[in-house]
């Protein structure tokens, strides 16, 4: 491979997940100068610690460090990664001790440029990192489109013309919710729903009945139709 085409391959566009993490001292605390830290046993914020602790988790997620400067550390993945570098953010938080960690992930093509990546995603997550609130993880809509489906968000953020959602950090993965939901039991009929299901289940026994059912909406027709259709013992209604 001559020069040249190395060289334009290095700068081609490059499709990356661009993950920013900004770290700042736990509510009510502040960072103490290393001349005057207490003995190591007693809990200190220490930004360099926290930092040394994210760099090392990151690089073992397959993640590249692209810069760091001051609480503010930048990493990128490659997009056939995206779900990892969700999940590594929400472990990141979970993990968080000691210090305060907002992350936000954005999706969109990078290139090297002198020999630093760059490109709008970049631009996009950082934005989006000085918008999220301590414990939040944002997500780009790009990125949110490639992951359809994975994932739960509560608010919605808007910075720089860039929109993002922060997912639910009680409840992240939309799976994990369904799997749940198909365990819950059908709510049970208010009383005087569950008045009608007896003479409803001995007229749907009748050859050619017909039954009409006249109330207001959400008074629970579904419901009692197919508890009458159950205590019935017939295996069809049409209603």
């Amino acid at each position: 491979m001559s020069a040249a085409s190395a060289g334009d391959l290095a700068s081609a566009e490059l499709e990356r997940v661009v993950l920013w993490a900004r770290v700042s001292p736990p509510s009510g605390a502040e960072a103490v100068p290393r001349r005057s830290r207490p003995p190591r046993s007693e809990s200190t914020y220490s930004l360099s610690g926290a930092i040394r602790t994210l760099e090392a988790r990151l690089r073992a997620g397959g993640g590249t460090i692209e810069a760091q400067l001051s609480g503010l550390l930048v990493c990128s993945f490659a997009s056939s990664d995206a779900v990892e570098a969700v999940e590594l953010g929400l472990e990141l938080l979970d993990e968080a001790d000691g210090y305060d960690l907002s992350i936000a992930l954005s999706l969109s093509p990078t290139w090297k440029d002198a020999g630093v990546r760059v490109g709008s995603a970049f631009d996009d997550s950082f934005f989006l990192a000085a918008r999220a609130k301590p414990g939040e993880i944002l997500v780009d809509g790009s990125l949110r489109d490639r992951v359809p489906g994975t994932y739960l968000f509560t608010r919605q953020v808007s910075q720089g013309g860039v929109r993002a959602g922060s997912i639910d950090r009680r409840h992240p993965r939309r799976a994990a919710c369904l799997a749940s939901l198909d365990g819950l039991a059908a709510p049970p009929l208010v009383s005087a729903t569950r008045a009608l299901v007896e003479p409803l289940s001995t007229a749907m026994r009748a050859p050619g009945a017909l039954v009409m059912l006249e109330g207001p909406l959400g008074a629970g027709a579904v419901e009692l139709v197919e508890a009458a259709r159950v205590a019935s013992g017939i295996t069809r209604s049409l209603w």
